[in-house]
């Protein structure tokens, strides 16, 4: 993961490693793809780890940080999410917004 997550996630331990390990409630795909919640139900975040356990394990080259909006009344939209905090992207990696665009 992020050399120095710690730094990356000033402000929110969300995506630390540890709270990852012990802490958030990780959901398995049939096809490997890992959903990870994150650490505060007031808000539509999570994470998703697009090939699973398979490497790199890198944010911003197989795992990116999602938010859910919507306006009252009418369905939801997958955006990505809008915290530096919470979308982590490691050196040479793609922002979610990039990913999600290209």
């Amino acid at each position: 993961m992020y050399k120095d997550i710690n730094k990356a996630t000033a402000g929110s331990s969300w995506w630390r490693k540890n709270a990852i390990a012990n802490d958030r409630k990780a959901y398995v795909l049939a096809d490997g793809t890992i959903i990870l919640l994150s650490g505060w139900t007031g808000m539509r975040i999570f994470a998703i780890d697009v090939n699973g356990k398979k490497a790199p394990n890198k944010w911003g080259y197989d795992i990116f940080a999602f938010s859910i909006s919507s306006d009252l009344g009418s369905s939801l939209n997958l955006i990505p999410a809008y915290f530096s905090t919470i979308s982590v992207v490691e050196k040479g990696g793609k922002s979610t917004k990039q990913m999600m665009y290209e």
